[in-house]
């Protein structure tokens, strides 16, 4: 059964104390991730067109926080990449550093959808045992 294997992507732990937090469907919580952080990734490229330091950082912050909520932990560290960057002024790095950031992203995408379907398939009940 692939779908019950457990996830090198995301915790699963943390998506599920998500979802007792909120008293939200694990499907919604990964839709509105999934929609934030498509705008927070927009975010940083606006920022940096617009040689906008402050609300780059601002947006990679974002980013790596509600990505620690919904268990993607390893993108977090990934995120914080950028934040450190801007903090010791690697300006230059950010455009290499954003691409690799969006990269990363659509695994945690492809996972949390995955995630989605199993859920649809198995039940809430079965999705607390992965």
């Amino acid at each position: 059964m692939r779908d019950l294997d457990p996830s090198n992507i995301i915790k699963l732990s943390y998506l599920k104390d998500l979802q007792q937090l909120f008293h939200k469907e694990i499907a919604e919580l990964i839709d509105i991730y999934l929609h934030d952080a498509r705008r927070k990734i927009a975010n940083l490229y606006k920022a940096l067109e617009e040689s906008n330091i402050a609300n780059f950082t601002a947006a990679a912050r974002e980013l790596r926080l509600r990505s620690i909520d919904i268990g993607a932990i390893t993108f977090s560290h990934c995120c914080l990449t950028l934040e450190i960057a801007t903090q010791e002024f690697r300006l230059e790095a950010l455009p290499q550093l954003a691409l690799m950031l969006e990269k990363q992203f659509k695994s945690v995408k492809e996972e949390l959808e995955r995630l989605k379907s199993a859920k649809k398939k198995l039940g809430e009940r079965e999705l607390e045992y992965l």
